[in-house]
């Protein structure tokens, strides 16, 4: 949700200034919102928890405009999504928390306009900041473990869909190329999804593949160099899709399905990789918090912390555009 702010009017200089200058509540969110590069859904779902709070200032027994919000407010809105529920049962923490991250930014995005003077957030009781959850990573032994199940040519590290017929053998080493991308590239699933033949290139003295990923924003349009042992499976899979597509496989995604070699889709993407976790959890005995490409990513990033890798190369080869985007990962950074 990193976005940067353009055309911000100068802040206000006087309480009768903001009055008449202060835009209404649902047009400050579509400020705040159209800064940002989100997708149609997220949108909605913003837009869906900002009503709700809105819906809240205007109880009778709150009855408070947007701008004059405060944090007793906010956490009676964050408690009231309990009585929400009809199974008895509380809001999860985690709920709450998005509930909670949604108004804290499009209040920052409205004091910086100069339409309030405080964000009544970051006093809130309910969910405080210090809070939000630290990112669910992957220990060294697991992600060594996928990665042999990357490299395995035997056909044992990921069996066919059931039913699949013989000739769709192909897809367990789509697969194992999937998952080294993802293990020695950190893309995002988006990445995986958009990533075309075009843009793997042969660097030939070292005899790697680099990955020229794209994106909307500058951070995410950037070379990531793989290690041999991930150029190695990925060659293998180009060398299949080739044969498997012919004069086709010139252009187009890497990762192909079954009907018509269209581009995987990202909840394939996300249940592929949740295979490669279930495994693990089988095999490790234990029960793992989060699954798919996510996962992956997250536990790569926080590899490439944990080796000493500097912040400002991370971000570079992770795509991302500020040190705060790193901020659920500081538990795995080693304390010097």
């Amino acid at each position: 949700m990193n976005g940067a702010r353009m055309n911000l009017p100068t802040p206000l200089a006087s309480g009768a200034a903001a009055s008449t200058s202060r835009p209404p509540a649902l047009e400050v969110f579509e400020s705040w919102v159209r800064q940002l590069d989100l997708g149609e859904e997220a949108v909605r779902v913003y837009r869906s928890t900002w009503l709700t709070w809105l819906r809240y200032l205007a109880r009778e027994d709150v009855d408070r405009s947007w701008h004059s919000a405060r944090a007793v407010d906010v956490d009676g809105m964050l408690e009231s999504l309990e009585q929400r529920r009809t199974d008895g049962q509380r809001s999860s923490h985690v709920s709450r928390r998005r509930y909670w991250k949604v108004l804290s930014r499009v209040y920052d995005h409205a004091k910086a306009c100069g339409w309030c003077r405080s964000n009544p957030t970051h006093r809130a009781r309910a969910v405080p900041r210090s809070e939000e959850s630290a990112s669910v990573v992957l220990p060294p032994a697991y992600l060594a473990r996928l990665r042999e199940m990357a490299q395995a040519d035997d056909g044992a590290a990921h069996a066919p869909p059931r039913g699949a017929r013989a000739g769709q053998a192909w897809i367990a080493q789509r697969d194992r190329a999937l998952l080294a991308v993802a293990l020695d590239g950190g893309l995002t699933t988006s990445e995986l999804v958009a990533l075309q033949v075009a843009q793997v290139l042969d660097y030939t003295p070292m005899g790697i593949k680099v990955l020229r990923v794209d994106g909307q924003r500058p951070a995410q349009r950037r070379d990531v160099p793989l290690e041999p042992w991930a150029s190695t499976v990925l060659q293998a899979w180009l060398h299949e899709r080739s044969r498997l597509m012919g004069p086709a496989a010139a252009a187009g995604a890497v990762f192909v399905g079954r009907k018509g070699h269209a581009a995987l889709s990202a909840p394939t993407v996300h249940q592929l990789t949740q295979g490669f976790v279930e495994r693990l959890e089988c095999e490790f005995g234990t029960r793992i918090a989060h699954r798919g490409a996510n996962l992956l990513r997250s536990s790569v990033v926080a590899q490439w912390l944990q080796m000493g890798m500097s912040q400002s190369d991370v971000l570079a080869r992770a795509g991302l555009d500020t040190v705060a985007a790193l901020r659920r990962l500081q538990h795995v950074v080693p304390r010097g």
